[in-house]
């Protein structure tokens, strides 16, 4: 017999983490299928960084609720675990997407449709004074449909420790989080930053590599990317894509953060909002 933890029975595992793995889960009188990240309490101890995350996700994804966003319907505790219920997608995600694609990228409308539901689900968050602050592919979930809910908000920041809203100024953070080949130039530096700019710059390389399969900064160790996401180059993602694509990455990927797109701009800029645009939002995903 399967272990059951509340009224859940727990099923196949779906994948792991630093401290955590996730299982299927599957309510026992109704049959709904959940998805359970199962932590041991041991890893997670009172006053560490990772107790922090864990919380913080915790609290973010019980209070907002966005069809874009991986919401948490339960949390179960016992002596030696901690069990988090939360919405199950069966489409595994954006970053297995592009590599089962021909020549491990997507074409621009399959991304356009991606894009469109991440920027809102970004906005959506920036509105409640979260910054998200590791936005890539392995944290975007799909489903069978060509829908996508952004996952993994443990390195979120918030404006307010005890609510969530929109601040009057956005305050500026100072930890350097993130990962290393989607972290904005600003944070590497080490400089006090705007993390809904650094949303936004993560946010266009994980467009970049949509379309284009690789990364902009790629390099075969983690000093000679910092070093290229450093060096303030243009980034272009070629005369194969449209001019609207191609001025959407150019701005979200300026290096001077002053410069950069808002996020607000991202989702009024014209590749995701026009007219000709709006029948690509809800495209199926190919082998379906």
């Amino acid at each position: 017999m399967a272990p059951r933890v509340g009224e859940y029975w727990l099923r196949e595992k779906l994948g792991s983490g630093a401290f955590s793995e996730v299982r299927a889960a599957e309510h026992v009188l109704s049959g709904e299928q959940m998805a359970v990240k199962i932590i041991n309490r041991s890893r997670i101890e009172p006053g560490s960084r990772a107790h922090k995350f864990v919380k913080s996700e915790i609290e973010i994804l019980r209070a907002l609720n966005h069809p874009n966003i991986v919401h948490i319907h339960r949390v179960i505790r016992s002596t030696k675990n901690l069990y988090i219920i939360m919405d199950k997608l069966t489409g595994g995600d954006l970053f297995d997407k592009v590599i089962s694609f021909p020549s491990s990228r997507l074409d621009e409308n399959t991304a356009r449709s991606y894009s469109k539901q991440l920027a809102d689900a970004l906005l959506f968050l920036h509105k409640h004074g979260v910054y998200h602050r590791d936005v890539k592919p392995e944290n975007v979930l799909l489903d069978q449909f060509g829908g996508l809910k952004l996952a993994d908000l443990g390195m979120c920041a918030t404006a307010f420790p005890d609510k969530l809203a929109l601040p009057k100024v956005e305050p500026l953070l100072h930890d350097r989080v993130g990962t290393s080949s989607y972290i904005a130039p600003e944070v590497l530096r080490g400089q006090p930053y705007l993390g809904s700019l650094a949303d936004v710059w993560s946010f266009g390389i994980v467009i970049f590599v949509m379309v284009k399969g690789r990364f902009p900064f790629s390099s075969k160790n983690y000093d000679a990317i910092y070093r290229r996401i450093l060096a303030r180059t243009p980034v272009d993602i070629g005369a194969e894509f449209s001019a609207e694509l191609r001025d959407l990455v150019r701005a979200m990927l300026l290096p001077d953060p002053n410069q950069r797109i808002t996020m607000t701009e991202v989702v009024e800029h014209p590749w995701l909002s026009s007219e000709t645009n709006k029948g690509t939002n809800n495209l199926p995903r190919s082998g379906t």
